[in-house]
Parts: C-alpha cells; structure tokens; sequence
C-alpha cells in the first residue's frame, strides 16, 4: 500500500495553496481518480473536506475505508458508502486490520 496524503503531498502543509476552492476540488478530484482507494479517518468529527472527498470517492467506485476511534459516534451515512469501517483502540492497531482486507 502506498500513502497519499493531499495536504502533506499537494499542499505541502502550505495554507491557501489554492487560489480559490474551486482549484482545491479540482485538484483532489484529479488526485482521487488516480488513487485505488480512500482511506478516511472520521474520529474527530470529519471536517466539511472529508465529507467531501468521500462522496466523490463514492461516486467514483472507489473503495473506501472509514476507521474511527472506538467509541466515537460518527454520522450513519458512513455505514451505506464504507466498503469497511475499521474501529480501533490506537491507531497502530489498524495495519494489522488493513492487512487482513
């Protein structure tokens, strides 16, 4: 599995990378399309970008893997577009479920 993060791997952490939002969706969208799959962390009330991104994976065909932290509530939705939702205890706990997809 290789890791792509945008903002770390686009945006290189940089704020207002983008000229405009309409630029920043662009460039995930393009970004997405090339991707196998969509890795989402929800455990800290999924900003609105997240949301997004998992929607256009969604439309896309793209699998995509929600994990969370056990005992978060996150929004029901996730649970008709997740191809897995992965709960853990420490984030290091989910290598070892990712490896058994």
């Amino acid at each position: 599995m290789e890791d792509f993060h945008f903002i770390r791997d686009v945006e290189h952490y940089q704020p207002n990378f983008f000229k405009s939002q309409r630029e920043l969706w662009a460039a995930a969208l393009k970004h997405l399309t090339e991707c196998d799959a969509l890795l989402i962390d929800i455990s800290d009330s999924p900003s609105g970008g997240r949301l997004v991104e998992a929607g256009m994976a969604y439309s896309l065909n793209k699998p995509i893997y929600v994990i969370v932290k056990k005992g978060v509530e996150f929004k029901e939705f996730y649970n008709g577009i997740a191809t897995s939702i992965l709960k853990y205890d420490e984030i290091e706990d989910i290598t070892k479920q990712l490896e058994l997809l």
